[in-house]
């Protein structure tokens, strides 16, 4: 019984030893002075990196390396070599300071190509272990971080930062100018001033930019409060709050906003919008969806196969369209549409309503005017107009042959009503 028992103590404290042996790990620290405005520049592939600011003139960098199983004499050599790997990765020049993490070893072998040539290579391996870097750096300096597969994190207020991420998530607070290439990652940060960053296959979240030069493809984009957007986008989500200005173009995406917006210029295919309001809208469109609250100033410069919704719209013009859908739940001043196959629904008009103008070629209209008083022109070829005449003052009408001119007047007004004009081809009014 006693043999027994030595031996499961035995075991137990040989298991222990291994657990003890597979987490084994060691620390490194290196301090640095900085000189002026000196660049911090890390490279930290396939290292969890933390930087923090603080306010002494100096970098201070923690390095921490433990092992993901069983050391050989080899890791244990590497371990025991740690501190010195660690400060022979650290450089200061006159303008910067570099730290690089990607420790590696390596060796030599031979391999034959399909030629039958031998060559030499160097084989590097460095998935035993797990490195992760805490780093306190003066806030007035830049930084310049490119890094793979682990996070990076910035705490604090940051001047300048210049970050490439692959495959890993990012966080940091407030930044003044940031420069960001992110992939297949999750990115979350406070605000940043003047921003330059570009997306792919990843996801963005922030409080707050003030100026954003966006590339993205196939990610997600998060903001609160966005001022100037400058955008070329690919298959990409957008969700917002507020937002004053957009530029640039979009293709199969998605932007909804929640809030107010000032005004967009933008170039888009496949993509639809939800906007709670904004004052000016122009662009070029095609297959795209939209829908608005209200919208200010409309303008479309072409548009091809669109389809608007849109609660209450001030003023429209649009230079070519085809094939369009607009439903207009109120109008309040004027709309000017050259249309091919459009159809245009007008619920209600508002008595500061002052024109509606609407030409080209088999465009349907129907406007309800809820006994809004109008001036009415029509100059069209094979059309069909409906109004009730009983209401109207009809003081010119003309056939001759296929084409029709109209000029009538509500009855009992006078002239500064809303003008509704109407020319082209094979054209269809309604009015009720």
């Amino acid at each position: 019984m006693k043999q027994i028992l030595i031996t499961v103590l035995s075991v137990s404290s040989f298991i222990l030893l291994a657990r003890e042996r597979d987490l084994e790990s060691r620390t490194a620290t290196v301090t640095v002075p900085v000189k002026g405005n000196q660049e911090l520049i890390l490279d930290v592939k396939n290292t969890e990196l933390t930087v923090e600011t603080w306010d002494k003139p100096e970098i201070y960098i923690e390095a921490t390396v433990k092992m993901k199983s069983s050391a050989t004499e080899k890791h244990e050599e590497f371990l025991e070599n740690w501190q010195g790997l660690v400060s022979e990765g650290v450089n200061s020049s006159g303008i910067a300071i570099r730290v690089n993490s990607a420790f590696k070893e390596s060796k030599e072998v031979n391999k034959k190509t399909f030629l039958g040539l031998v060559i030499s290579m160097t084989v590097s391996y460095n998935n035993d272990y797990d490195i992760s870097y805490r780093i306190k750096s003066p806030a007035n300096n830049p930084i310049e971080i490119v890094g793979s597969y682990k996070n990076v994190s910035l705490v604090g207020n940051y001047k300048k930062v210049d970050l490439e991420l692959y495959g890993a998530d990012f966080e940091a607070g407030d930044i003044d100018q940031a420069d960001l290439e992110l992939k297949y990652g999750m990115a979350r940060v406070g605000s940043i001033k003047q921003g330059k960053v570009r997306l792919y296959e990843n996801k963005l979240e922030a409080e707050a930019f003030s100026y954003l030069k966006l590339e993205t493809k196939y990610s997600k984009v998060k903001v609160k409060k966005m001022g100037t957007l400058d955008l070329d986008a690919y298959n990409t989500e957008f969700f917002m709050n507020d937002i004053a200005n957009i530029k640039g173009g979009m293709k199969y995406s998605e932007l909804e906003v929640l809030g107010k917006a000032y005004r967009f210029e933008l170039e888009l295919y496949d993509t639809s919008m939800d906007i709670g309001s904004i004052k000016e809208l122009e662009m070029q469109s095609k297959y795209g969806k939209f829908t608005a609250n209200s919208i200010q100033e409309l303008s479309l410069e072409s548009s091809y196969q669109d389809e608007f919704a849109i609660g209450t719209l001030g003023s429209f013009i649009s230079e070519e369209t085809k094939y369009g859908a607009y439903e207009i739940e109120k109008l309040t001043n004027s709309l000017e549409l050259e249309g091919y196959e459009d159809k245009v629904e007008i619920d209600t008009v508002s008595d500061t309503a002052t024109e509606i103008s609407i030409g080209g070629k088999y465009v349907e209209t129907t406007i309800n005017l809820n006994n809004t008083p109008i001036l009415l022109e029509i100059d069209a070829s094979y059309g069909d107009f409906s109004f009730d005449k009983s209401k109207m003052e009809v003081s010119r009408e003309i056939q001759e042959g296929n084409n029709k001119q109209v000029t009538a007047k509500t009855k009992g007004i006078g002239d500064s009503s809303l003008k509704i004009a109407l020319t082209g081809y094979e054209m269809k009014l309604e009015l009720n």
